[in-house]
Order: structure tokens, then sequence, then C-alpha cells
């Protein structure tokens, strides 16, 4: 990362494999410093309530309610700073595989998402992007190195050299 360069964090995951869409989305952090302080904050709300398990919807049930919402009252406290982000598709008629989706969801993403910190002016350039994934959501080192290539494309042709990944 270029030195003296503000960051901008993006946490992204994926849901809905065998649904009838598919969704990418994720956290917007301004800088590294927040995020850091929400991490460290989450986490030790989860030490506090003994919870060793993530926070997944699809895993949602009546006696785990109380800690997500919880859960979500402590996050949404650190909002004024952090943005969430997520586009979906519907996957009938979609001709592309799996990964290819993903990759182009992840894509639309972070450049909207971006571009649009940027236009509300939330962020100011230069900016260095970083881009943090689950690692276990299927998608192929093929498709993730073809989202980094498009990605610095794109920030090249929109933002000249002030937004690097």
């Amino acid at each position: 990362r270029p030195p003296n360069i503000p960051e901008v964090s993006f946490y992204l995951d994926e849901s809905s494999k065998n649904g009838k869409y598919v969704t990418v989305g994720g956290l917007c952090s301004p800088g590294d410093r927040q995020s850091y302080k929400l991490l460290s904050n989450l986490t030790q709300w989860k030490l506090k309530k003994n919870i060793s398990y993530e926070f997944h919807f699809t895993k949602l049930s009546r006696h785990k309610l109380e800690d997500y919402k919880e859960f979500f009252a402590e996050a949404l406290s650190h909002f004024d700073t952090f943005s969430l982000k997520a586009v979906v598709l519907e996957k009938a008629g979609t001709p592309k595989s799996y990964s290819e989706i993903i990759r182009e969801l992840h894509y639309h993403l972070i450049y909207t998402g971006l571009k649009h910190e940027i236009d509300t002016q939330r962020l100011t350039l230069p900016r260095h992007v970083n881009v943090y994934k689950d690692k276990e959501d299927g998608t192929d080192k093929r498709e993730m190195a073809r989202l980094e290539q498009d990605l610095q494309t794109t920030f090249s042709s929109h933002f000249g050299d002030e937004a690097t990944l």
C-alpha cells in the first residue's frame, strides 16, 4: 500500500448459494482504526456473553434471538462511520457459473460502494482499497484474480491513481 494514503476496507460475504437469489453484502469501513475498534468491541462482547458461533440469519432460532438483537445493536452503535452494502441477483435465466456470478457481484459492490462513499463525501480520494472476503464462499482463484484485475482497471479509468487496490 502506498505510504500516507488513507484506507477504506470492504468486508464481504455471500449467501444463498442454493437459493433463488445470490447476495453479496458486507461492511464498508473508512479505515483500519475504526475497523479494529468495531472488531475489538464485538469480540469482547462475544467473550462476555460466552458466544463462540458466527451470526448467520439462516441459523437464527428463538433461543438465540436476543443475542442476535444485542450483537446487531452493538455493531450498529458504530455506524456513524461504517456503512452496509449489498447487491442481489436472481439466478433464474443467468447462463453464468456460480463463481462468475459471485465475482461480478463482488465487483459491483466494491466499485459502486466506493463511488457512493466518494459521491456522498463520506470519503475523499486518494484511498487505498482493502477487500476482505470469506474464504469459504466457493469462488475459485481464477475468478478472484479476474476480480482484482477488473477492479484495478476500473479504478485506473475512473479514479486515475487516486484509488489503488
